[in-house]
Formats: structure tokens, sequence, C-alpha cells
């Protein structure tokens, strides 16, 4: 099976496979989850790593209200166990995280693959395991859009 170590082919590999994708100069977009429940997923590549980065926006800080934040939080870090390879994060702007505006971090699901040795297999794999993820979470998600 040849290896995807570029974008385009990850790009075109997503395609043969039945995504909906789009490549970008620095990333890949796919369409995940379908119209009940749509979602963006972006494929970017980490030269100095040799790492290809999964991340899908479920939603921003700013969308949890107040009162609800410890219970998305226990939420997410529970589903973390269940959905992996695949993890809740919070991305902040900067290194200097408290100088940033909480309310615009992005929440997201993500995974990080190592490039060497990595198939159309891996890749489909991989964008199971996301959707399974989305699935799994679903408590989450809807603590998101309360």
């Amino acid at each position: 099976m040849p290896k995807i170590s570029t974008l385009k082919k990850a790009h075109e590999v997503l395609l043969k496979l039945g995504f909906e994708s789009v490549l970008n100069e620095n990333s890949v977009a796919i369409r995940v989850g379908g119209s009940d429940f749509p979602f963006t997923a972006v494929i970017t590549h980490n030269a100095s790593t040799e790492h290809f980065r999964i991340t899908c926006l479920l939603s921003t800080l700013k969308k949890v209200k107040k009162e609800s934040l410890f219970r998305f939080m226990f939420a997410a870090l529970d589903a973390n166990s269940r959905i992996a390879p695949f993890a809740y994060a919070i991305l902040t702007e900067r290194d200097d995280w408290e100088e940033d505006n909480e309310n615009d971090w992005p929440v997201v699901l993500t995974h990080s693959i190592p490039i060497g040795d990595f198939s159309t297999g891996e890749l489909e794999s991989a964008m199971h395991s996301l959707v399974q993820a989305l699935l799994d979470s679903a408590n989450v998600v809807d603590i998101l859009s309360e």
C-alpha cells in the first residue's frame, strides 16, 4: 500500500474513501458527521515532528455557560478515556495563555499521527475513529450546545 506523506496525498486518499475533502495550502479540510451532526476536521502537517494532526472544531469556550463549565470539563476528561486515539483539547492562542481571551479558545477533538509508515488504511481508520469519537462523546457536545 502506498504511504501517505503529504497533505496532497492525504486529500486524494480521503476523496477515494468517499469523504468530502478540500485541499488548502497548509491543510486539508474534511466534512465529517453527516448532515445531522456536521463538523469540519482539518489535517495539518508538522514538518519538524513529521506528524499529521487531525483537529475537529466543536465549539469555542465562550459557548459553554459558566454554570456548565465544570460539568463540561469533567465530561470531556471522562470521554477522553473512551475516544482514543482522539482526545478533547482546548487550544490557547499564545504561549502566555494568561494574556489570551479564554472565551475565544477553540474546543476540539485532536489526534496526532506519525507519518513514517502512514497508509490508506491508517487514514481510513483515523477518520472512522473521529466519527466514533463524535458519536461516543455526544453528551459533551450536548453540554456545548445547551
